[in-house]
């Protein structure tokens, strides 16, 4: 019996203890059945968020494509309404009066790259004026250095035509070349003609431009993505996303303006003018002194990367595309203010990182960093030292300021010891901190880059490795 006992005493403890487990099994089901309905609640809400950004992306993209129609088609009637004019010049001088046209909108001086004092542009000034019974005319050309009369021979009744040379001189320069139009690179020129008998003064303007800076912040489209906005002065605002906000980011910035300067050149539309004007004036207004140099800030964390950089950090890529853009800017208006600025941007160049600058001195040599900041990580970001590079060169070559040649040499002298650091053997490097290898865009800038640091320095690694980096792509 009391075996008997035991044995029932052990059936319903094994019992007790199969509810149990079974209880245990189905309590633990039962919460992750929970868990499961909170993850796909969480899941929907997401997808919910994920589709109203992208709604809202896309939204935006549509803004941009409907504001690229409108401006290509503003473009389009400008350029179309000014060459019918320009073709039916001899109908229309009956009804207009006297008139004076450029023979082109956009004089682009034939360089490879950059500036070349040997180039002369031919300039041709047009006048009809079918109330003159003369065999020739004169005219008056002027540029911000030089005015030139010239005499205009008649080549239909009413129409006279005549030719001059145009030389482009850079800020520091004294004029020479006296026979010839003595021009600043990216300056107006116009062109005016008076009809003495009734007081009649006409007057026409082309722009003798900049030649291509050839890097993508000149050939960037107006398309920006998603995340790019533009605030109601018509700056572009950054939108990164729920953790960092919409900011001012100086680089995009600067992009968008010689962005806008590179599309007034192609089209001659002042719109685009106006645009790259009013980035110029924002890089005036938020230039900040710091001691003896000035900078403009990214008022945010970077995100990406271990570089360390906090709020604010600076980036030599924005000092130097600044630079381009203030020149630009100067040249166009003759307003002294940009050239200030730029000069004190010029500076931060030659201060370490440390110290709130944009340079970094190392056993290597010379660096400018596109992410700077006090106890930042030197990065060696390559094709943000490369604009940086570009950027002094312009700015030098303009103003002709013997410390910014410096910078530019210095810079130059150590990407030439080192650039053998960014070949991986079948790419190209983005930096040497990470030795990430870079995207495809980024690695065909490196070679338009290199190209160009050639052309400009004739130091043969340059061309070395821009075609090396080229072979990389099959």
């Amino acid at each position: 019996m009391i075996r008997c006992s035991k044995m029932g005493t052990a059936r319903l403890v094994v019992r007790i203890l199969a509810v149990a487990v079974l209880a245990s099994l189905i309590g633990a089901a039962l919460y992750q059945q929970s868990e499961i309905s909170k993850l796909s609640r969480h899941n929907d809400e997401l997808e919910a968020s994920m589709q109203l950004a992208s709604d809202q992306s896309e939204n935006r993209r549509i803004y941009f494509e409907e504001e690229i129609a409108n401006l290509n088609e503003a473009c389009s009637l400008l350029n179309s309404s000014y060459f019918e004019l320009l073709s039916a010049r001899s109908e229309a001088a009956s009804l207009l009066g006297a008139q004076v046209f450029f023979d082109k909108i956009v004089y682009s001086p034939a360089t490879d790259v950059f500036w070349n004092h040997d180039v002369f542009v031919p300039v041709e000034v047009i006048v009809v004026d079918c109330e003159i019974n003369a065999d020739s005319v004169v005219a008056r050309v002027s540029s911000s250095l030089h005015t030139k009369e010239m005499t205009l021979e008649k080549t239909t009744p009413g129409v006279f035509k005549g030719a001059l040379s145009a030389v482009g001189l850079r800020l520091g320069e004294s004029i020479s070349e006296t026979n010839k139009l003595n021009v600043r690179y990216g300056s107006m020129l116009t062109a005016e003609y008076d009809r003495a008998v009734q007081g009649i003064t006409a007057k026409a303007i082309a722009l003798f431009e900049y030649p291509p800076h050839v890097t993508a912040s000149e050939t960037e489209a107006l398309d920006f993505e998603p995340w790019v906005l533009v605030d109601s002065e018509g700056v572009p605002l950054v939108d990164y996303g729920a953790s960092l906000g919409t900011q001012y980011n100086p680089t995009i910035i600067c992009d968008y303006a010689l962005t806008n300067y590179r599309l007034y050149v192609a089209t001659a539309n002042f719109t685009f003018m106006r645009n790259f004007l009013i980035q110029a004036n924002w890089l005036v207004m938020n230039s900040v002194q710091k001691g003896n140099f000035n900078v403009w800030e990214y008022r945010f964390d970077w995100p990406w990367g271990s570089y360390n950089a906090t709020n604010p950090f600076v980036s030599a890529l924005a000092q130097g595309e600044g630079l381009s853009v203030l020149t630009r800017a100067y040249i166009l208006t003759g307003n002294e203010t940009y050239l200030d600025v730029a000069e004190a941007s010029m500076r931060s160049f030659s201060v370490e990182m440390d110290l709130g600058g944009v340079r970094y001195t190392d056993v290597d040599g010379i660096w400018y960093e596109e992410i700077s900041d006090i106890g930042a990580r030197s990065g060696k970001v390559l094709n943000g030292f490369l604009n940086a590079l570009f950027g002094l060169y312009e700015y030098w070559y303009e103003t002709g300021n013997g410390s910014a040649y410096s910078l530019f040499l210095e810079g130059v002298n150590t990407l030439s010891e080192n650039i053998h650091r960014y070949d991986t053997g079948s790419w190209s490097y983005y930096d040497l901190l990470h030795h990430g290898a870079a995207s495809l865009d980024y690695h065909k800038q490196h070679i338009t880059q290199l190209r160009i640091m050639y052309q400009l320095t004739g130091i043969e690694i340059f061309s070395v490795y821009s075609d090396k980096f080229q072979s990389y792509i099959h």
